[in-house]
């Protein structure tokens, strides 16, 4: 299974949105995304450190619930949060070759970080 960068963003969006001090399950089917999908990229992310999960896994599947988001987490959801930033990076990504979805999460943060440096810079031009 790929790793999908952008259900990644989507995912820590969700859980900024909807998470209280209770467990969260997740379903983005009406969306697109088959649960066994979803159910891997919050293991992955987990592995990661950029949530907290509870594995409720079962003989038929992996069942995580969300317990919440890290520091690391929200770092990266703030560097993806500007949809300016988020398409400039996509764009940066494709005009040299590469799908933005199976990137390392190092290599967006940074296509992500020199977007908002660059955008911020235009800005300050126009002041």
């Amino acid at each position: 299974m790929k790793r999908d960068m952008e259900l990644v963003i989507r995912v820590l969006k969700v859980i900024e949105e909807y998470h209280t001090s209770r467990s969260l399950s997740l379903s983005l089917e009406d969306e697109g995304y088959e649960d066994m999908i979803v159910q891997y990229h919050l293991r992955i992310m987990a592995e990661a450190s950029l949530i907290v999960i509870d594995d409720v896994s079962t003989f038929a599947g992996g069942q995580y619930y969300i317990n919440g988001m890290t520091w690391l987490g929200h770092d990266f959801l703030d560097s993806a949060r500007n949809e300016k930033v988020l398409i400039a990076a996509k764009e940066k990504a494709e005009s040299k070759g590469f799908d933005f979805k199976s990137l390392p999460i190092d290599v967006i943060k940074e296509l992500l970080t020199e977007g908002a440096k660059n955008l911020l810079e235009c800005n300050e031009i126009k002041r």
